[in-house]
């Protein structure tokens, strides 16, 4: 049996010219490098400082970072920096491959062409050399990812979150509707599932996605993550570097290793990654705490609840610029969000940026508030006012002594329309215990 990527139709003349194959390879690689995230230099975040305009340089054989600065803004930092001091660098790229492939572990790898055994999933990619994967270790197969991101993500986060309690398999058909059943398999053009005791056909083409039935997928945020050019999220328990390549080893010990440059210029090893997001012991990511309240007062009547690591319309967090984000709260003016801080606390660093939805529009301001008793605030931070087309707004709050903090998002100038606001990456430093 197999899932597999129909071919697209090629032209005699480029299916037979080694000099046209050479062109589409070259023009192939120029789109992947133009479309990256890391094509342009990134924000580098370590514990409670932020510098800017930082490209990756290398990764070590102790799998420490090496970053450049590409200006010269007199900012410093190390020059190895390891897990243990880095928060993120980067941010997450769009797939742009037909399929995703999603693991028990919560990794995503973007596909090209997939093919099945009865005992394995063969993936191919853009970054990564060919794998073989046994399904225990799939949980998702994305079999045509919509063009439309919303409509992407949707999906994405539809097998992701599918979590069965009697481990019934789920297929997501073109149509938007859901069939539950036991999958038996699947082939080129046809899937059988189990429904009752009746087992059914179905044309692959009517379905967009299988997730199987087993347990809930782990916390793709419990770990260090990587990023690569392709949109492939992977959680990394290893980095190493071999040559021209860099091998990444999951949290379930699958290996993944970059593909070799053809050609003088191609991408090598850590030219494919776009985005590193680790889990240091020095801060606490927002998201790991349970909010102690919320409250929305609904303009027009219409009730907005927050997402946690989401969009308000529950969708990635991505902002005009383009950037993706794994972490942060999406929120809807007028409301409040409250967290329990930490003993340990020393400060609180977040950004914030209107939702990409929201375009050129939206107007917003938000407030920071810290509290010793969870009734007496004191208001520590103010915003201007945010539009959709600011850039990402950096901040940083001292909150050492302080028990409470709350988050704050008011609208501004044109009532509450396409004000979706995203608090991206919030974390806070402690003190080493």
């Amino acid at each position: 049996m197999s899932i597999c990527q129909q071919p697209a139709r090629k032209s005699k003349r480029a299916a037979t010219n080694p000099c046209w194959q050479l062109r589409l390879y070259i023009a192939a690689v120029f789109i992947l490098l133009l479309i990256s995230p890391s094509a342009l230099s990134q924000r580098l975040h370590l514990t409670g400082k932020t510098v800017s305009n930082v490209t990756l340089k290398a990764v070590t054989p102790d799998s420490e970072f090496a970053f450049k600065s590409t200006t010269d803004n007199g900012e410093q930092f190390p020059a190895a920096v390891g897990w243990s001091d880095l928060v993120s660098w980067g941010s997450m790229a769009v797939v742009r491959t037909p399929h995703l492939v999603v693991l028990a572990d919560g990794s995503r790898i973007a596909a090209t062409q997939l093919q099945t055994s009865k005992q394995s999933l063969h993936i191919e990619s853009e970054v990564f050399e060919s794998v073989e994967l046994p399904w225990a270790n799939v949980k998702a197969v994305v079999l045509q990812l919509p063009r439309r991101l919303e409509d992407r993500d949707k999906l994405v986060f539809d097998v992701c979150d599918h979590d069965s309690e009697d481990k019934t398999d789920l297929l997501i058909m073109s149509d938007g509707s859901k069939v539950s059943g036991s999958v038996l398999f699947v082939d080129g053009d046809t899937i059988q599932i189990q429904l009752g005791t009746l087992p059914v056909l179905i044309e692959r083409k009517r379905v967009r996605a299988v997730a199987f039935g087993r347990e809930g997928i782990d916390n793709l945020l419990q770990s260090r993550v990587v990023g690569t050019r392709d949109g492939s999220i992977i959680r990394c328990k290893r980095l190493e570097v071999d040559a021209d390549t860099l091998q990444i080893e999951t949290t379930e010990e699958i290996r993944l290793t970059t593909l070799s440059p053809l050609l003088s210029g191609d991408p090598s090893g850590v030219d494919y990654l776009c985005f590193v997001q680790s889990t240091s012991e020095k801060i606490v990511w927002l998201d790991t705490i349970e909010p102690s309240h919320f409250r929305h007062i609904p303009l027009l009547g219409l009730n907005w609840r927050f997402n946690i690591n989401r969009s308000v319309k529950g969708l990635h967090l991505r902002v005009r610029a383009g950037d993706s984000y794994l972490r942060g709260i999406g929120m809807h003016p007028t409301s409040v969000i409250q967290f329990e801080l930490p003993s340990n606390s020393v400060d609180f660093v977040t950004e914030v940026a209107m939702d990409h939805s929201a375009g050129r529009r939206g107007s917003v301001s938000v407030h920071i508030l810290l509290s010793d008793n969870g009734e007496d605030w004191d208001e520590v931070y103010t915003s201007n006012v945010i539009h959709g087309s600011d850039a990402v707004l950096p901040i940083k709050v001292p909150v050492s002594g302080r028990k409470h903090i709350s988050l704050v998002v008011n609208h501004a100038n044109d009532g509450d329309v396409l004000d979706h606001v995203n608090w991206l990456r919030p974390y806070i430093v402690v003190k080493p215990n």
